[in-house]
């Protein structure tokens, strides 16, 4: 896996470090596919922890240019987040939990150089919601241990940034790094009720086909 996503990431970061002025104007809308890896940290409350294992995501992203410089976008993301919960009781150590994270956005992205340059640095922020689903056999396995638990929704803040290179004037590569920030979910766990904030950073490189109307 690490192989791979260094012969993809070789493969969008030549032709970034090649970038040259041109008059690559955008497109009104672009669709993107997209893949990365997903990584949060560990927490704990009254002694009960939560330990995620790095994931996978896979997503789509449909984004309109209301401006040279700015635009908008909804995106679905898709990914694999295993999770272990610590220290339930004294005669559970450790329920290891087959999860999946729904996300749902909608955000705002500012373009730096202008339209004549086919590599742009992105900013971008917004908002949406997440669904933390456990695996049904996961919550079998946690119920035959003494601990339901369930799927969890969270309001969701995001910011990160990033890069596209305009490659064709239908096909443009995306490069995004972004903290999903959320509360921290606690899976209907009785007695479980975590305070703070959980930063899920995820890493994503991305193909767009560009258009400019339905």
């Amino acid at each position: 896996m690490r192989t791979l996503l260094c012969w993809v990431s070789v493969c969008f970061l030549t032709p970034l470090l090649m970038a040259q002025s041109t008059s690559k104007a955008d497109k009104e809308f672009e669709g993107a596919g997209f893949m990365g890896g997903t990584f949060v940290g560990d927490f704990e409350s009254s002694g009960t922890g939560l330990k995620y294992g790095a994931g996978y995501q896979l997503g789509l992203r449909i984004t309109q240019n209301l401006h040279p410089a700015w635009s908008a976008d909804l995106e679905y993301s898709f990914g694999n987040q295993p999770l272990q919960l610590t220290n339930i009781s004294p005669t559970v150590s450790t329920i290891p939990l087959g999860q999946n994270l729904h996300r749902f956005t909608y955000s705002a992205s500012w373009l730096a150089l202008g339209e004549s340059h086919r590599f742009r640095p992105i900013a971008r922020v917004g908002t949406g919601a997440g669904l933390f689903y456990i695996h049904r056999d996961s919550k079998a396995l946690a119920l035959a241990l003494g601990v339901p638990v369930r799927d969890t929704w969270k309001f969701t803040m995001n910011v990160g940034g990033g890069f596209k290179y305009v490659a064709s004037e239908q096909v443009a590569l995306t490069l995004n790094v972004t903290d999903y920030i959320s509360g921290i979910p606690s899976y209907g766990i009785p007695g479980f009720a975590p305070r703070g904030l959980m930063h899920n950073w995820q890493a994503g490189l991305g193909i767009a086909a560009r258009w400019n109307d339905w």
